[in-house]
């Protein structure tokens, strides 16, 4: 499958999710999907607690394997319409169109939910995150 220059420069290398260029952009000029202007929108934020000890253990080759697969969990968790970004190092955000609050905290319980059962940790039987 080939890759255009443009999706490269919006989509981040290790987590397959988009930049935080293409988050600021999509803000910027809105969704572009057609949707009416007065419609739900639920922005989720997601950061990684006590990351920097992780790469501090296991070195950072562990960290971006921890954040590969992160992406990979989130990208599972969403609707076809819905969008994630790798927002800075450790810190995502997601944005979920014509969802409410209340829908959004189902969203995000269910991203909570699938990282909690993957192990993180190159130790085996030891889990950090």
């Amino acid at each position: 499958m080939k890759t255009d220059s443009r999706e490269l420069s919006i989509i981040d290398d290790l987590t397959q999710l988009y930049n935080s260029r293409h988050f600021h952009q999509q803000l910027k000029n809105g969704d572009r999907s057609g949707r009416p202007l007065r419609t739900a929108l639920t922005l989720l934020l997601l950061d990684l607690d006590d990351f920097k000890q992780f790469n501090d253990a296991y070195g950072h080759i562990e960290g971006d394997r921890v954040l590969s697969r992160l992406g990979q969990v989130v990208k599972r968790c969403l609707r076809q319409t819905d969008s994630a970004y790798r927002y800075g190092g450790e810190e995502f955000t997601i944005m979920l169109p014509m969802t409410t609050s209340k829908d959004g905290a189902v969203t995000a319980e269910r991203i909570r939910a699938e990282l909690k059962e993957e192990i993180f940790s190159p130790v085996s039987g030891k889990t950090y995150i």
